[in-house]
């Protein structure tokens, strides 16, 4: 039993390495598959109606209370740092964490 198990198993290595080119082909098939796939997804997920003047609603109320709302004289400064704080925040910590890791992974290695 032993001894069929492994003819079995050197057989199928031996046309594996016969193969190989076979193989190779397939996972570039893969790959290209795998990158129509996620643009299909990415393409499908867009909002079609980003800017559409029925989203407005939230830039007419920065408009016209975010001076009030928040003290600022300057508009820009008042949505940024009052309004999207957090989205400030994360947004720099994704950064942060971005850079150190390319950090870490480029760094030579002391032996």
């Amino acid at each position: 039993m032993m001894a069929h198990i492994k003819s079995y198993t050197k057989s199928i290595y031996i046309k594996l390495k016969k193969n190989k080119g076979i193989y190779k082909d397939m996972k570039k098939y893969y790959y290209i598959m795998l990158i129509i796939i996620m643009s299909v997804v990415i393409i499908i997920s867009i909002n079609p109606e980003y800017g559409s003047p029925r989203n407005l609603d939230y830039i007419n109320y920065y408009l016209e209370n975010g001076v009030r709302d928040t003290g600022a004289v300057n508009l820009v400064a008042s949505i940024y740092l009052n309004y999207r704080t957090y989205d400030t925040l994360m947004e720099t910590v994704v950064l942060f964490m971005a850079v150190l890791g390319v950090t870490l992974f480029l760094r030579k290695k002391e032996k």
